[in-house]
């Protein structure tokens, strides 16, 4: 048994199933047969009163179902009325396209809406391309309001009255108080139902983004403490995550073949055409000596990438139909962990690092762990340590599903 509701002195309990306290009446017209004096009798005997030989505007959209907006060859708009009517010949009730109103434009479609709104018409566009359009008119109606006979030959502007838990506005006044109707045109539910489509397919896609994001930085996380972590296993993680190198890139390729004899390990390719290529070394092996110097393994992926740039300095035709755009590549070598560095060996990389600036750049694989997740933290505002950021996202993804991809066009359903 549902709660007792009950209303107190400050509070007001709206239902819209007071609106249909009292039978709204309004006259009707025939699906078969003219509105002649045959057919007037038969209809009063279901309806008592209610055939009339001549139907108004308004008595149309009293009876309306919904009315259906579209546009013209020539520009001005039409409306397809859907009407409740009776058929003469069955006395029975249907839903039919009865009339349409054509050659209106836009002050006169606004009229249409707003007495669509009096009596709650729904209003659909007749295509998805003509919903931003219907839209921004019902914007101009709820501010501006709308021009109806004044009954002495002029217009005068009038505006909607509030309506009160659904019910029908009932009428229209002059009137400064203007508060928008609680009845929701479809047309404006179709624009708020695209927007959330929209920000749906874009948070599903950033959602997804980030899962594999927190997934590559955990994955990277993790090979780093296994004890018997090789470089293979570093390729694997790394060309299955490339967001962990950042996100400045359009393409990327792994194990990158060029000059026949050179294979970058990585090769980024940015918007702006430039090239990063990537060296990876073992996470095992050292930058520098106990003496401080460098050590030949350092010294052999300087080399590898030194001899990178001067083959495409002096190749710099071949070069750019190889690697399109490319002039002035940049390189970055990842090698070792910062746990086998003094502080000494810190300034002597920093040192190392600013001269070479416009060649190359030097860092471990703590430094890249590191470097990625401040940029996941950037991105969520959390941090990517937490052990349930992954969970967390997962089910966000799960629960959202993969949206479809939005149309452009199409009927109305």
């Amino acid at each position: 048994m549902g709660a007792k509701v009950t209303a107190s002195n400050d509070s007001l309990i709206v239902r819209r199933r007071d609106a249909w306290k009292e039978p709204r009446y309004f006259s009707i017209g025939t699906v078969v047969g003219k509105a002649d004096p045959k057919t007037i009798p038969d209809i009063n005997d279901i309806l008592p009163g209610n055939a009339i030989e001549k139907l108004t505007e308004t008595e149309f959209l009293k009876a309306c179902r919904e009315v259906i907006v579209y546009q013209q060859d020539n520009g001005l708009f039409g409306a397809s009325l859907i009407c409740a009517a009776i058929c003469a010949e069955r006395k029975t009730f249907a839903f039919y396209h009865f009339l349409d109103a054509v050659e209106m434009d836009e002050e006169e479609l606004i009229k249409t809406l707003a007495l669509c709104e009096v009596y709650e018409v729904p209003v659909f566009p007749d295509t998805l391309e003509l919903n931003p359009i219907l839209e921004s008119l019902f914007a101009r109606l709820y501010e501006n309001g709308f021009e109806m006979g004044d009954g002495d030959g002029g217009k005068r502007r009038m505006v909607l009255r509030k309506s009160i838990g659904g019910s029908p506005l009932g009428d229209v006044e002059l009137s400064l108080d203007v508060t928008l109707p609680k009845f929701v045109q479809p047309v404006l539910a179709i624009s708020n139902q695209t927007r959330v489509d929209r920000f749906r397919q874009l948070f599903w896609h950033t959602a997804s983004f980030l899962e594999a994001f927190v997934r590559g930085i955990e994955a990277l996380e993790s090979a780093l403490s296994e004890d018997d972590l090789t470089e293979h296993k570093l390729q694997r993680v790394l060309e299955k995550h490339p967001e962990l190198f950042g996100l400045s890139y359009q393409r990327v390729e792994p194990q990158f073949a060029f000059a026949e004899k050179f294979v970058a390990d990585f090769a980024f390719f940015t918007g702006q055409g430039s090239t990063v290529f990537v060296e990876i070394e073992s996470a095992r092996r050292k930058l520098f000596t106990k003496k401080g110097d460098q050590t030949a393994d350092l010294t052999h992926a300087i080399g590898q990438v030194t001899s990178w740039h001067q083959w495409i300095a002096q190749n710099a035709l071949y070069a750019r139909e190889k690697i399109p755009n490319v002039e002035a590549p940049y390189s970055l070598i990842v090698i070792g962990r910062e746990e086998a560095l003094t502080e000494r060996d810190r300034q002597t990389l920093l040192w190392i690092n600013s001269v070479n600036r416009h060649q190359y750049r030097i860092i471990t694989y703590d430094d890249l762990l590191a470097e990625a997740k401040a940029l996941f933290s950037k991105l969520t505002g959390s941090s990517a340590a937490n052990g349930h950021m992954s969970s967390e996202i997962r089910e966000v993804t799960s629960l959202m599903g993969r949206p479809k991809a939005l149309g452009s066009s199409g009927d109305v359903a």
